[in-house]
């Protein structure tokens, strides 16, 4: 399936949260701008005497993006797959709960460890979808979650993190056998990086850094745009070790 991508790439630095933007207003950079009052009072920054400014003119628009963050990691909001009636039964029920809360995108977890909730070519199936990294649930899950979406009148956006590979009390030569033999991460132990361990673990991930890391991810979203018709890819908090 060829997409027609509405948005490629934005950044969401939140990890699991509904936001609403009510009444959208979009202004360019060259609107020109007065200060806010309430009253005879102008409305200043908090600590300062800077006041804030608003456009003049509006240009009201009449879409509005209301998403929720479905995070598949830890099945945090969606439970491992057993077969597909009971997967696609527990998607229809997340789909309900946002259509009754006036929702109009979910923003899905399709990459949460250098991994995949499609059959791709650059990372093995998700151990978050089928208990297993690399087993495959025999059906083609992420198209399911697309069309359903749609069908509900709901936007499907691709929520990745891309650079986090896992976190382990192992060293990372002994972690990264643990990993599929698909996995890029395992391919290419020179390319992963870990910070100093904390509460027992280490946080492995790719190395941004590095130009094959950032080419590797950018042949990822083309496979995943390819392949469905999703409305967003999404970049969440990409895991560095701050240490």
């Amino acid at each position: 399936m060829k997409p027609a991508v509405k948005t490629l790439l934005s950044v969401a630095m939140i990890f699991v949260f509904a936001f609403a933007f009510g009444g959208l207003r979009i202004c360019g950079g060259n609107t020109p701008l007065e200060p806010l009052t309430r009253g005879a009072s102008t409305i200043r920054h908090f600590g300062t005497q800077d006041p804030v400014m608003i456009p003049v003119d509006y240009e009201e628009k009449d879409y509005e993006l209301r998403g929720v963050w479905i995070a598949t990691v830890f099945q945090l909001n969606m439970p491992l797959h057993q077969n597909e009636a009971q997967y696609k039964a527990a998607f229809s029920e997340v789909i309900d709960r946002v259509v009754d809360a006036n929702m109009n995108a979910v923003f899905f977890q399709v990459r949460p460890m250098n991994d995949a909730f499609y059959d791709s070519e650059l990372a093995p199936f998700s151990r978050y979808l089928t208990g297993s990294e690399g087993t495959d649930p025999g059906w083609d899950v992420m198209e399911y979650l697309v069309e359903y979406s749609h069908s509900r009148g709901i936007e499907f956006h691709a929520w990745l993190n891309p650079y986090r590979v896992g976190n382990s009390s192992l060293s990372k030569s002994a972690f990264l056998n643990t990993l599929h033999p698909d996995n890029f991460a395992r391919q290419n132990p020179d390319l992963v990086i870990a910070g100093h361990e904390a509460n027992g673990l280490h946080p492995y991930i790719l190395n941004p850094g590095e130009p094959a890391v950032r080419t590797y991810i950018r042949a990822v979203i083309d496979e995943l745009v390819t392949l469905y018709d999703v409305d967003g890819v999404h970049f969440d908090d990409y895991f560095y070790p701050y240490s």
